[in-house]
């Protein structure tokens, strides 16, 4: 096939104009320079017909809302790859849901809307929020879940009112400053970014309750973590600490601490000054024998140390990775001081490589769930029998010959594993029945 070459006249000025841009390119490049080619300074993709028809159903509702002052605008699914300028005009709207477009920004004039309160971007395609953002003053409540944002403007931080921000399933790499002047902020939710670490000034989120940084890349917390005085739950699963700081210990109000999957090898003194504490998760990290800081959390009511073998498998298939199997805790004993903690109603300390059980365990007497599976007994106290609100009872993948007569009492039981055990044929068909 031949190319056919066609002929291209230039003026004379707009030629040299070319030539004089193409010349300062190669030397600008020539000197090592980086030319910003910016997202914003390229043109815009023309619009598909079915987000023709979907800016076109948007303006439609703008419309209706700025005529009946409307405090709702609901343009969820349209496809809309823009948002009209238009929607500067609504003045009295208070909610606005843009669920599942396919929107990469809003326009400037989103600043314009100072009533608003509620602004959902959920399920998106959003990789930036323009300065404006920060003008919507009376906003309460912003949720970014599930786009493509890889930073936060620093105008984030004028949003005095905001109380609760869902940024999960982005790409953030880091969280700006700013973040510090969130002081009305009561949930700050980051699962599924690219965090590292958390910047100082998350200290400074007096008003906060919630924290939720699951499946990020966290290699530490700072040390400003522990002003945050009226935090309740501090959710740090799947990520990559290897120690808590010792400000911790000044979380007075937190109940829910989540911290399964990463890799601690000890926890600090303070963690025992955590009175309020009432769910306490260290599945799979790498903790060499019993936290005894533990026994002084009186108010516990759910302890997990590890997780039966089901459980680690999901965690495998689910986040395709190997080492979620392989990181177990290595308590091969627990302390007689375990029965304080008779407020526990669930335990688990499967595959944590336990070879026996004190008999004090019989006095956590509000215990209805016990985990260990997949551990070194061989057998079990008859001190068990004193488990008189225990329903479920995991005992599969152990050394076990026998069973206490005890076993019997526990009228309330629902649920008993006893698979992969040396256990005589008519022991388990005792049990079975």
């Amino acid at each position: 096939m031949k190319l056919q070459h066609k002929k291209y006249w230039l003026q004379p000025g707009l030629l040299c104009l070319i030539l004089s841009i193409s010349s300062a390119y190669h030397w600008m490049t020539s000197q090592g320079a980086e030319l910003d080619v910016s997202p914003s300074l390229t043109a815009p993709a023309p619009l598909t017909a079915s987000q023709q028809k979907g800016y076109l159903k948007a303006q439609k509702r703008i419309q209706a809302a700025h005529e009946t002052k409307a405090t709702t605008l609901d343009l969820q699914g349209l496809g809309l790859a823009e948002l009209p300028p238009d929607i500067g005009q609504l003045r009295h709207v208070q909610i606005i849901y843009l669920v599942g477009n396919s929107l990469q920004t809003l326009p400037p004039e989103i600043g314009q809307l100072k009533q608003l309160k509620t602004l959902n971007l959920s399920g998106g395609n959003l990789n930036r929020l323009p300065p404006e953002i920060g003008q919507l003053s009376n906003l309460q409540s912003l949720n970014l879940y599930k786009n493509q944002l890889r930073t936060l403007p620093p105008e984030i931080g004028q949003l005095k009112q905001l109380q609760r921000l869902d940024i999960r399933n982005n790409r953030l790499s880091a969280l700006p400053p700013e973040i510090g002047g969130l002081q009305n902020l009561k949930r700050l939710t980051l699962h599924h970014n690219q965090l590292k670490t958390l910047p100082p000034e998350i200290g400074e989120l007096k008003n906060l309750q919630k924290l939720a940084v699951d499946y990020n890349q966290l290699h530490r917390l700072p040390v400003e973590i522990g002003q945050l005085e009226n935090l309740v739950s501090l959710g740090l699963p799947y990520n990559k600490l290897k120690h808590l700081p010792v400000s911790i210990g000044q979380l007075n109000n937190l109940q829910v601490l989540g911290l399964n999957f990463n890799q601690l090898t000890h926890l600090p003194p303070e963690i025992s000054q955590l009175h309020r504490l009432e769910v306490l998760s260290l599945t799979s990290n790498k903790l060499q024998r019993f936290p005894t800081e533990i026994i002084h959390l009186t108010n516990l009511e759910v302890l997990h140390l590890g997780a039966s073998p089901e459980s680690l498998a999901f965690s495998v298939q689910f986040h395709l990775k190997e080492e979620y199997a392989t990181t177990f805790n290595q308590v091969s004993s627990l302390p007689p001081e375990i029965g304080q903690l008779t407020q526990l109603q669930d335990l688990n300390l499967g595959s944590c490589t336990l070879l026996n059980l004190p008999p004090e365990i019989g006095q956590l007497v509000n215990l209805q769930m016990l985990g260990l599976s997949n551990n070194g007994l061989m057998s079990v106290p008859h001190e068990i029998g004193r488990l008189a609100n225990l329903q479920g009872l995991e005992l599969s993948y152990n050394q076990l010959k026998s069973l206490p007569p005890e076993l019997k009492a526990l009228t309330r039981l629902e649920y008993l594993n006893l698979s992969n055990n040396p256990l005589p044929a008519e022991v388990m068909k005792q049990h079975q029945q």
